[in-house]
């Protein structure tokens, strides 16, 4: 339950340990597990999905209540970006621990306590099916791979058959990291703005004040200057960082190497960044100074052509809200300014 505290079993013995009375965490009883729970925020803030090598303490009554308590801690502050960000943290968590389990235990978690058909292949069927060690059903694939980045995943390149997508335990397991994930997002809107006694209050203190004070330093809020005359593609891009939505990691060089081409400095595009959930300051520094030519080769990398934005299926409408005769991105707004001229000359001489 410790390890797991999104199980149902975990749940009931939440409510049997404290009767579901949040009143009772501020008693000091409960410090430890308090405590617990700002550890497992904070360590969400600052860590994300690098989330290392995962202990359960031996206070295993104190594990098991931090999670709800964590849970309406950032629930109480209300920012989008805390929930997604600690809901990556424990489904990463999760993801470590998954990884260390048998094959029964393994089966039992996904079955009973995430809702997910999967079956063990016998070594025959195995044999046949490409090596893959577990089988989903295609409906639960289809359901937990929305949010997976690479070619890998899509369907078309699965091995599926009678119903069933064949996967590895590496693949399995974080298919079951992305239910977690889901999870524990629907809890935080569930949960709404509890009213937390003046205990919980305090501590609560801490969390928004690392959280305000990252947000002040990374600029989490760009200025999208000149948005009008981007490309469809890039706003799209765009409007899918800074609600949340999860970019791949070819769109997330797309539309870095489009903002430095258009005057963005470096700061700007981690600032844009800074919005994900997954946020690395060091990992997005490095890759942003690299596509600007700062690290390793010195070479600038170009904005990608409009066909391979078609092929990783990042245009939109296949180019038709496009002036004709595009072929990459940045020269959206050369040639959109020029149809725009020629429409006003043409209507200047019908008048």
């Amino acid at each position: 339950m410790a390890k797991y505290p999104f199980s149902a079993s975990a749940r009931e013995y939440v409510a049997s340990y404290w009767g579901s009375t949040v009143e009772e965490l501020s008693r000091s009883w409960h410090a430890g597990a308090v405590d617990a729970a700002v550890r497992r925020v904070l360590d969400a803030v600052n860590r994300g999905e690098e989330v290392g090598e995962v202990r359960v303490g031996e206070d295993v009554d104190a594990e098991i209540l931090s999670f709800p308590i964590a849970l309406m801690m950032v629930a109480s502050v209300g920012a989008s970006w805390l929930a997604r960000r600690w809901a990556l943290y424990e489904s990463r968590r999760v993801e470590r621990l998954l990884s260390e389990e048998d094959d029964p235990t393994l089966l039992h978690l996904l079955r009973a306590e995430l809702g997910i058909r999967v079956e063990f292949v016998p070594t025959s069927e195995e044999q046949r099916k490409g090596g893959s060690a577990y089988k989903v059903s295609l409906h639960d694939y289809l359901r937990l791979v929305k949010g997976l980045d690479g070619v890998e995943w899509r369907l078309v390149n699965r091995t599926v058959h009678s119903g069933w997508v064949y996967v590895s335990r590496r693949e399995l397991i974080r298919l079951a990291a992305e239910e977690v994930e889901s999870r524990v997002l629907r809890r935080v809107s569930e949960v709404g703005q509890p009213k937390l006694p003046e205990e919980l209050l305090r501590r609560l203190s801490e969390v928004r004040e690392v959280v305000l004070s990252r947000a002040a330093r990374l600029g989490a809020k760009a200025e999208f200057r000149g948005e009008e005359t981007w490309p469809p593609c890039m706003r799209a891009l765009k409007n899918a960082l800074v609600s949340g939505g999860k970019v791949g990691h070819f769109g997330n060089f797309a539309i870095a190497t489009f903002l430095l081409s258009i005057g963005w400095t470096v700061e700007d595009v981690i600032g844009i960044y800074a919005q994900r959930a997954d946020f690395n300051e060091r990992i997005a520094r490095y890759q942003t100074e690299h596509i600007a030519g700062l690290r390793g080769s010195r070479t600038k990398y170009s904005v990608p052509s409009c066909q391979t934005m078609r092929a990783h299926g990042l245009c939109v409408e296949q180019g038709r809200l496009c002036p004709s005769g595009i072929k990459n991105p940045r020269q959206y707004a050369r040639l959109l300014g020029a149809a725009r001229r020629s429409a006003g000359e043409a209507a200047g001489s019908v008048t």
